[in-house]
């Protein structure tokens, strides 16, 4: 979520939801170059439970399709589990890292 101050400069905003699954897994997988496609079945996965935190309030940080996208990209080069490190976790405060990293061991 935006702050309220930077959505006022805003006269309309528009909400829209994240892909459907099966899109946002070939989205990742076109704009990444990765085609491992399990691999990153399990990136959108591990997402989606992400969203699911946020919208539980159980983390505070967000998950978009973008940040997938990178991971997926940066495990081209490393590891899934170092290239999350680098792509998703460093961007998140200590204790949503630590539920996020969770998450990833339970599909990595």
């Amino acid at each position: 979520m935006l702050n309220e101050a930077l959505l006022d400069r805003f006269p309309m905003v528009i909400r829209m939801d994240y892909l459907v699954e099966a899109d946002e897994i070939e989205a990742v997988i076109a704009q990444s170059g990765n085609a491992d496609r399990e691999t990153v079945r399990r990136m959108v996965q591990v997402a989606r439970d992400v969203r699911e935190a946020v919208h539980n309030e159980k983390v505070f940080g967000s998950f978009s399709t973008r940040r997938v996208i990178d991971w997926a990209r940066m495990a081209t080069l490393f590891d899934v589990r170092e290239s999350a490190g680098y792509t998703v976790l460093s961007k998140l405060s200590k204790y949503d890292a630590e539920v996020v990293e969770d998450i990833i061991e339970l599909y990595f």
